[in-house]
């Protein structure tokens, strides 16, 4: 009996590095804040829905779009997860889940500002731990993005898996200044209209 192997959903994960600093970032960010009203806040978790963006966040849409050929019809809806809470000495949460289950979302892009380690599920699929660098823009499978679950411990460490000419390891990281930043590119008209002609060329 032929043994069935699992698809791979880091491999299928494309990744653009971006030139930015937390420290510009997180002063951008506190400019909007403070002079806008276009996000809410819930959770650890502040969105952007429509408005206006933090000034760092479109020049980085910008190079985004350019580099995935994400066009200017897919609408963006732009989200930051902030450290987690620490109450007496421990994260109030062990985990930072993202897990919205959003179909309407064509391309979804996660950066982190500190190296980390994200593991991402399909459906009843194993999980798959895939390592991040700082700053480095991670564009999940078209169409899949928004229902996959992305799930960041948080611990002051990580353990990187062993690999092939390397051993196991533990490894420290900031999880004060880990910021978690998601691009949601949303489905366009146009992409419907496509995915209408695919299907018909098919039957």
């Amino acid at each position: 009996m032929m043994k069935r192997t699992q698809l791979s959903l880091k491999n299928k994960i494309q990744s653009y590095s971006l030139s930015f600093e937390t420290k510009e970032f997180l002063e951008s960010i506190d400019d909007n804040v403070t002079n806008s009203t276009s996000s809410v806040y819930d959770n650890d978790r502040r969105a952007w829905f429509k408005g206006t963006y933090p000034g760092i966040v479109e020049e980085m849409d910008k190079q985004l779009r350019k580099y995935f050929d994400i066009q200017e019809d897919n609408k963006l809806v732009f989200s930051l997860y902030y450290p987690p809470k620490v109450i007496d000495g421990k994260f109030e949460k062990k985990e930072t889940k993202i897990s919205n289950k959003k179909e309407n979302i064509y391309n979804r892009i996660i950066v982190c500002t500190v190296p980390e380690q994200v593991e991402i599920t399909l459906g009843k699929a194993m999980g798959e731990k895939m390592l991040m660098k700082p700053w480095e823009a991670y564009q999940s499978p078209p169409l899949v993005g928004g229902i996959m679950d992305y799930v960041f411990e948080n611990k002051k460490h990580m353990n990187l898996e062993a690999r092939k000419g390397f051993r196991s390891t533990r490894r420290s990281k900031k999880i004060e200044d880990r910021y978690i930043l998601i691009f949601d590119y949303l489905v366009s008209d146009n992409d419907i209209s496509k995915l209408g002609d695919l299907l018909k060329q098919r039957q």
